[in-house]
């Protein structure tokens, strides 16, 4: 936060979920769960996407 970090993910493999965390007003906002059937982009990264399908297959 200090440093100005815009957005960080965690990645929970055992429950095949993701949380993005945006940097809002000074503090970090957590993001809804994400799991396998959601695409997730980005609004730091212009253009990125994830199909977290593709990121949790085995």
């Amino acid at each position: 936060m200090e440093l100005g970090v815009k957005e960080y993910w965690i990645v929970y493999p055992v429950e095949q979920s993701l949380i993005i965390h945006l940097l809002v007003s000074g503090k970090y906002e957590p993001s809804r769960p994400f799991t396998i059937g959601d695409v997730v982009d980005s609004p730091c990264v212009e253009g990125f996407q994830m199909d977290l399908y593709e990121l949790f297959q085995e």
